[in-house]
């Protein structure tokens, strides 16, 4: 045995009879680290001792001092552009073909582009392995103008009967103001004739379904604008002039001409729901409003009309009031959770009120029986909410607070008309069930 086995088997304290093992550096004759003999270790089944292990000897400490002449460098970090300077970017291959590797954005929209080269594999390193996403590359047709997310909606603040204390955050005195100017219009083309109010339905109208579809292409939406507005406008005018039978005919033609306008027209959109959207607002809009032109066509279409509209505005106005004074039950809370059944209530003993004064007041045919005006305020308000809630469903599903800005104090047309879209052919068909024109 050399001296030096004999030195680490001294300087360990084990038997020179059995071997150790030793790690040299460069010098073969100073060992680096040494380690005992397996008889020197206790027993497996023995209790610990707590002790920590002493790998070398106290005499040659000075032996770790070796590790000082062993070849270092010191560390590179991914910060450090520098320490890729010499890879080939272009050869790693980090991004496949139609696809690539970015982090989980809150926006499902992003659509930054990808990085490219020494940023590129940057990227990838900051990147969480627990969370990536793939986005495909985008070709011609894959993403367009797709329907909106439900995550991206928001509950609008209702106009109504709502349970929020005060006025719901309106300017009254602008609202007052406006209501009034409308209303005197109102009185003032009825005074003038039938074709005068025809006029007024026309461009209340179209105004309403310009700002519906306003609202869904801010969303995402194409719709047809120019084909559903010239649709919206031909409907009262079709059947102030031909009747209600001249309905189907103009839709008919609409549908068509939609069908038309995605097939040659607009390639680039999504067909389906486009031209869903585009009928369903001629149909909301356009079909239900024009029962306004058809009630006008009756022998008191006027006296009928303006019972409707003064019913209407009641029902809003009482309900406003109850509701923000003293609502306390939400009505729907998934379609418009500041409504409340208090103020539904109050809308349609208000409206019932209005409506029984209504023969007393005028009189005003054909609501001269004290019936027939009760019957005419329960179904106006019944109608009226119906309509209210309507609304207030597509608005939270396209996350508006309102349809448009065009009446101060009131929001959009269609915001202040939406009672009025189903308490008009409420209204026609009451008078034809009840036979009083």
């Amino acid at each position: 045995m050399s001296d030096e086995d004999e030195g680490l088997d001294d300087a360990g304290g084990g038997d020179p009879t059995v071997e150790s093992v030793r790690i040299i550096g460069d010098d073969a004759s100073e060992p680096v680290l040494r380690f005992a003999s397996a008889d020197d270790l206790p027993h497996w089944s023995e209790p610990p001792t707590g002790e920590v292990p002493n790998l070398f000897a106290d005499s040659d400490k000075e032996d770790l001092d070796a590790w000082a002449t062993l070849p270092s460098q010191p560390p590179s970090w991914r910060d450090d552009r520098g320490a890729f300077s010499n890879v080939d970017f272009d050869d790693l291959g980090l991004f496949a073909e139609g696809a690539q590797l970015s982090a989980a954005s809150d926006d499902p929209t992003d659509e930054a582009d990808p990085p490219s080269g020494e940023n590129a594999f940057l990227a990838s390193l900051d990147e969480p392995a627990s969370s990536p996403r793939v986005t495909p590359i985008r070709t011609r047709g894959a993403d367009r103008n797709p329907p909106p997310s439900a995550s991206s909606r928001r509950a609008p603040e209702s106009n109504g009967f709502t349970a929020t204390r005060g006025t719901g955050g309106r300017n009254m005195p602008i609202a007052i103001a406006v209501g009034a100017a409308l209303g005197g219009l109102f009185l003032a083309l009825c005074a003038a004739g039938p074709r005068f109010v025809v006029g007024l339905i026309v461009a209340a109208l179209v105004a309403s379904g310009a700002e519906l579809y306003a609202s869904l292409r801010s969303v995402g939406y194409r719709p047809a604008t120019l084909l559903g507005l010239l649709t919206i406008a031909s409907l009262p005018l079709a059947i102030y002039w031909h009747g209600l039978s001249t309905v189907p005919v103009v839709l008919a033609v609409a549908v068509v001409a939609t069908l038309l306008w995605y097939l040659f027209a607009d390639q680039e959109s999504r067909p389906v729901p486009n031209i869903a959207v585009t009928l369903a607002t001629v149909g909301y809009v356009g079909v239900l409003g024009s029962f306004g032109a058809a009630i006008l066509l009756l022998p008191n279409g006027i006296g009928i009309l303006l019972a409707c509209v003064v019913c209407t505005v009641s029902f809003e106005v009482g309900g406003l009031l109850v509701g923000s004074s003293a609502g306390r039950t939400q009505l729907s809370p998934a379609v418009s959770p500041n409504k409340t059944w208090e103020g539904l209530i109050g809308g349609g003993v208000v409206t019932v009120v209005v409506a029984m004064m209504l023969q007393v007041i005028g009189p005003l045919h054909p609501w001269t029986k004290g019936i027939h005006a009760f019957q005419l305020g329960v179904v106006v308000a019944f109608a009226a909410c119906l309509g209210d809630l309507s609304e207030s469903m597509i608005k939270r599903d396209l996350g508006l607070k309102d349809m448009g800005s065009a009446l101060p104090g009131h929001g959009g047309l269609l915001d202040r008309f939406d009672g009025l879209l189903f308490s008009l052919p409420a209204t026609y068909l009451l008078c034809q069930v009840l036979n009083i024109f």
